[in-house]
């Protein structure tokens, strides 16, 4: 999922009982305040919303498919992002911790390496770089 509003974790949080899952994992990426020994007050992400909502469905079904994990829940902001706001947040239920762990670390991986959101750092200085 792609939202141009604050992620509010307490939102996509799993609810309800799963009694096929003893584990739930989450990570959230949060913008931070330095970057190579520069500070950063925020960056602009920007992408095809479309396109890397699709990208980022296609990540969760092909881990969902191996049959480790019962429910993966991805959401990505774009816009404007403050430093220390969360620009990602995944979820994971899955049988086992272990799987659950592994899981968030791949989907995370993935995101980076295949979904086309693009971030432009803005530092203290006044000055802005695309990474």
């Amino acid at each position: 999922m792609i939202v141009r509003e604050e992620i509010r974790v307490k939102d996509f949080l799993p609810t309800g009982s799963d009694s096929e899952s003893g584990a739930v994992v989450t990570f959230a990426g949060v913008v931070r305040s330095e970057n190579g020994g520069r500070a950063v007050t925020r960056i602009f992400y920007d992408c095809y919303d479309e396109l890397a909502a699709k990208e980022i469905n296609r990540i969760a079904d092909e881990l969902k498919a191996e049959g480790t994990v019962n429910e993966i829940c991805v959401v990505h902001r774009v816009g404007e992002v403050s430093a220390g706001e969360t620009s990602l947040f995944v979820v994971v239920r899955a049988a086992h911790r272990r799987e659950a762990f592994d899981a968030v670390a791949r989907v995370v991986e993935e995101i980076k390496y295949r979904v086309p959101i693009w971030k432009k750092e803005h530092y203290a200085d006044q000055t802005t770089r695309w990474l």
